[in-house]
């Protein structure tokens, strides 16, 4: 990935080998269709050495452009919070 003052690049290959690279507006995204369920229940964030090991997103990740990475779950680590809704991913993830 390389993003200049005029555009994004996005480095690939084909079958394996190298092709180079192109103008991230060239592709066609592939992103996992989510299927959202509102729901209310309290739960509790792990401890660090867990949460940690996840990321936290503004959208459940690879569902949109502009989803963004905002941090990891150990930010909220041991706190109790609510939660108000679940995304199932087209991958079969919830």
């Amino acid at each position: 990935y390389a993003k200049t003052s005029r555009t994004e690049l996005l480095h690939f290959t084909v079958g394996g080998k190298d092709a180079g690279w192109m103008d991230k507006r060239a592709f066609t995204a592939t992103l996992d269709k989510a299927t959202y369920s509102k729901m209310s229940r309290g739960a509790k964030i792990g401890d660090a050495a867990v949460s940690s090991k996840h990321g936290l997103y503004t959208k459940p990740n690879n569902t949109a452009e502009d989803g963004e990475k905002i941090g990891l779950g150990s930010l909220y680590a041991n706190q109790n919070v609510q939660i108000i809704q679940s995304a199932k991913l087209s991958t079969g993830v919830t």
